[in-house]
């Protein structure tokens, strides 16, 4: 039987997060996002269904996932239920063979994401795109380049969540590594960072707090005010204003390798993060920040949208063992540390 697997990483928003969403970008003078692609990998298999499984009149699809601990049968391989507990997979599968109909064959799909749930590093987004790259190779579809790719899986988020969605955590699954992008009219354009990944991995610590709350309908509080509130000072969209120019500053610090810095405007980026929103921050992630810091950390700051979810932090040379200690003596409280280091790998296929 054919089987084939593609996998991603996720991402740690460093600084611009949230400027990804349309049309807070066109709102914001420079609006820019900086990440790194981190190897929590989100990955989707898919196989041919063993030969006594192909019973019924229509191609049939088994579906797994894995983290979520749900499995589904679809009577139609082609025709994703709408009554389903796993509505992304459906949505991309039903975009890879509704234009084709049923395939001949039915199909096994299993997914899995290290990233937890609600941890706010683009999980959900990345698996979007393993899936479609899989399903794509699989099901013999033409090959979509990878800038649409991105459009299409953020196109079906936005379709199950109900709400507009961004486009920096399906640029980090697809193309992996450190990245500034750059959003204007039009398609928002991906620069490859030179960063040396090893020696900033060794100067990361990325701990989860929990599942967050909030997640998209953070972001999506923060476009009405944005839009709502004019651009005067004091308003969110001076605040996303702010944020943008601290991502300019962030690209410029890493590419120098100057990870002092870069640390320094991490910790200015959620200062500014937290005038958007009061829910942002929690009473624990405050602890967790403040035990970082006695620890060695230069600073930290949620990734995605808060209120929970992952705080990643960025050390002093040499403190990571000591920040990693610190925020280890909170496990009884919630926090736990995620073994997570930067890569340069994007989605890749395997049969």
């Amino acid at each position: 039987m054919r089987t084939l697997t593609a996998r991603c990483p996720t991402r740690i928003d460093l600084a611009g997060g949230t400027l990804d969403i349309w049309p807070l970008n066109m709102l914001v003078t420079g609006a820019l996002t900086v990440n790194v692609a981190i190897d929590l990998w989100a990955s989707a298999e898919v196989k041919d269904l063993a030969a006594g499984a192909l019973a019924g009149p229509t191609a049939r699809a088994e579906i797994r996932s894995e983290d979520q601990g749900v499995e589904e049968v679809w009577a139609s391989a082609g025709s994703a239920p709408g009554e389903t507990k796993l509505p992304l997979l459906a949505a991309c599968a039903r975009y890879m063979c509704a234009p084709y109909g049923d395939p001949e064959q039915g199909f096994a799909l299993t997914t899995r994401c290290a990233s937890p749930a609600g941890a706010g590093l683009g999980g959900s987004s990345s698996l979007a795109i393993a899936v479609l790259g899989a399903l794509q190779s699989f099901l013999g579809r033409p090959v979509m380049p990878p800038d649409e790719m991105v459009l299409v899986a953020r196109d079906l988020e936005a379709l199950v969540l109900g709400i507009p969605t961004g486009t920096q955590d399906h640029i980090a699954a697809t193309y992996g590594g450190a990245a500034a992008i750059r959003y204007g009219a039009g398609l928002s354009v991906r620069e490859p960072l030179q960063v040396d990944l090893e020696r900033l991995g060794s100067r990361l610590v990325v701990s989860y707090a929990g599942a967050s709350r909030l997640s998209a309908s953070t972001n999506w509080d923060m476009m009405k005010r944005a839009i709502e509130g004019g651009g005067g000072e004091g308003t969110a969209r001076a605040c996303l204003q702010s944020i943008a120019s601290i991502a300019g500053e962030m690209r410029a610090a890493l590419i120098e390798g100057d990870l002092d810095a870069a640390g320094a405007l991490l910790g200015r980026e959620w200062e500014v993060r937290q005038k958007l929103s009061p829910k942002v921050s929690t009473a624990l992630i405050e602890k967790a920040l403040a035990a970082a810091r006695a620890g060695g950390a230069l600073a930290g700051k949620v990734c995605g949208a808060g209120g929970g979810g992952c705080v990643v932090f960025v050390c002093k040379e040499g403190a990571r063992g000591g920040v990693e200690k610190a925020l280890a003596a909170l496990s009884s409280e919630g926090i736990r540390l995620l073994p997570a280091s930067p890569t340069r790998s994007g989605l890749q296929l395997a049969a």
